[in-house]
């Protein structure tokens, strides 16, 4: 039996990096066939092919990387299991790379238990545990009577000052201890995060008044050193190659992302030298990263760059030095669901209020000047790049590309519900506010792009390039997997339903916001046409004109 097991394993190592269709048939049976008491990763180390685990950890195929967890998970019944797993780098840099960016929570789970197989001594594991639980505990409390001493001797044995500062200073050997150094770090970002929803009660206090836009643990991590220490490990990263480097310079990002996020005016009119340091990171890692690599593994740096405030791309200083500013740096030509992504948030005046999910699921708030900055940004991204449109749309309709195809989609569906707002010289580039800004007047953005520029997503999308490529494209019959020349099955067929609800959502609220403005504003003349033929493909609904496999999708759903 163990040598049929064996067998059929190393046919599914054959077969998993070559299959096209959905993997999960696959993936379970290998689960199975290793889910049993005397198989040991002494065993997996003897499929042949080898068992590439940093592939599978790659992948974006969840069930892909499921499976990998739990091939690795076999570590934990093989003695000396988790001092190999220690000691392959790449493969926990992968897995910590899944732990920080993954919103999958099983795949979540699997790893979280996986860790527990590098804490191999009984009492550091034990002592990791309280720790994690105690930072985790203070977080959620948050109380000022944390950051007061209530036992001075007992503290002072310890050298702290109270239980806060023993917490986040003492306790924690973060030189030697990276796991708990990183638990640590993901503690600021957690508590950066619940802090500025707090009572503001706290303001009144402290016996010093908090500066602008800072939050009671911002306060308290900026005066500690904390900030400046956390935020090093992405600005000033040490050796780039080794793994502890790796590892705590993507928590740093995660932690950034909640600094901008939470505390987007105190990044820009108080801190503007760590905007910078930022930007100029993101920047290079951008001229450092193949257009391959932005498909297939984009840096977690442009979910960073979504987090900044939208005025803080357009400053003076990103636009007189030899670089070329961050934003435009994003090739549109990738065919990337990240940068379809990144873009479509640059593009939208609405700020992040949430930290860690992916772009298109992030709730926003709308921030002084950035609906302004939004509308800048698209149109000096659409001067360099005026064959912007075309790619997305060339994208939108590649189904074999699920996830580009997807995101392109969902790029013109943001796009047409973006918030924007014109260029207020007296709002916008009021030097006391901050720092100079790039852009200081419409009039100064219209003279860059060559001529005067539409006020809204609806007219932008009813200007050219976007009307010859982006109307047409609605109004085209959606694609089917008939004709495409693929079956029926797998994950093109979830990809056509996919695309063809986003496509008649996104019709659909381009109809809507060009109603309303020629109700509000007047129609010009071209519009009848082509609100007739959108008012038309609406009343057919998004499997019109669709066969095959199209077609009984629809008849499921009705």
């Amino acid at each position: 039996m163990d040598g049929e097991r064996m067998l059929l394993l190393h046919h599914l190592s054959e077969l998993l990096p070559t299959l096209q269709q959905d993997p999960s048939p696959a993936t379970s049976l290998v689960s199975r066939l290793i889910n049993v008491p005397d198989f040991s990763f002494k065993k997996v180390l003897e499929i042949d092919p080898k068992v590439d685990f940093v592939a599978g950890l790659r992948s974006q195929s969840i069930p892909i990387n499921v499976v990998t967890v739990d091939l690795l998970q076999t570590t934990t019944s093989y003695a000396g299991g988790g001092e190999i797993l220690a000691t392959m780098n790449e493969v926990v840099y992968e897995l910590i790379q899944q732990l920080l960016l993954t919103d999958e929570t099983s795949l979540n789970l699997k790893i979280e238990s996986l860790f527990e197989t590098l804490l191999t001594d009984s009492k550091h594991r034990k002592k990791t545990t309280a720790q994690t639980r105690l930072l985790s505990l203070i977080s959620k409390i948050d109380d000022p009577q944390l950051r007061q001493s209530h036992h001075p001797d007992m503290e002072k044995a310890y050298g702290a000052n109270n239980l806060l500062d023993f917490a986040v200073n003492k306790m924690v050997d973060y030189k030697s201890d990276v796991l708990m150094h990183l638990n640590l770090m993901q503690f600021f970002s957690e508590w950066l995060w619940e802090s500025m929803w707090r009572d503001r009660a706290f303001k009144d206090r402290i016996q010093e008044p908090l500066p602008l836009d800072m939050s009671p643990a911002l306060h308290y991590l900026q005066a500690s050193g904390l900030h400046a220490r956390t935020v090093s490990y992405y600005h000033s990263p040490t050796n780039s190659d080794s793994f502890e480097s790796r590892v705590l310079y993507s928590q740093a990002a995660r932690y950034l992302q909640v600094y901008y996020i939470q505390h987007p005016e105190h990044a820009v009119v108080k801190h503007t030298y760590l905007l910078h340091r930022t930007l100029a990171r993101i920047s290079m890692v951008l001229q450092d990263t193949p257009s391959a690599d932005l498909v297939l593994r984009p840096p977690i740096d442009l979910r960073l760059l979504v987090a900044l405030p939208h005025a803080a791309l357009l400053l003076q200083q990103q636009h007189t030095s030899s670089n070329t500013p961050v934003y435009l740096q994003l090739p549109c030509t990738a065919n990337s669901a990240a940068v379809f992504d990144t873009l479509a948030s640059l593009f939208n005046g609405r700020h992040p209020i949430k930290w860690g999910e992916e772009p298109s699921e992030i709730p926003r708030v709308v921030l002084r000047n950035g609906p302004a900055a939004a509308r800048a940004l698209y149109f000096l991204y659409l001067n360099k790049y005026p064959t912007l449109w075309s790619h997305v749309v060339k994208s939108a309709e590649t189904l074999a590309l699920s996830e580009a195809a997807i995101a392109a989609n969902n790029f013109i569906y943001r796009f047409i519900a973006a918030e924007w707002d014109i260029i207020k010289e007296t709002k916008f580039g009021d030097p006391e506010d901050g720092p100079e800004p790039y852009i200081k007047s419409e009039q100064q953005l219209s003279d860059i792009c060559g001529h005067p520029l539409p006020p809204s997503p609806t007219l932008a999308i009813l200007s050219s390039p976007a009307l010859e490529t982006v109307i047409p494209y609605l109004l085209r019959p959606a694609q089917t997997t008939t004709n495409l020349g693929s079956g029926g099955k797998g994950d093109l067929l979830k990809t056509v339903n996919t695309v063809a609800s986003i496509r008649f959502d996104a019709l659909s609220r381009l109809h809507r916001s060009i109603s309303e403005h020629a109700e509000k504003y007047g129609a010009e003349p071209a519009w009848g046409d082509i609100l007739k033929q959108m008012k038309r493909k609406l009343d057919q609904g998004k499997w019109a004109g669709m066969s095959g496999v199209g077609g009984s999708i629809a008849t499921m759903e009705q």
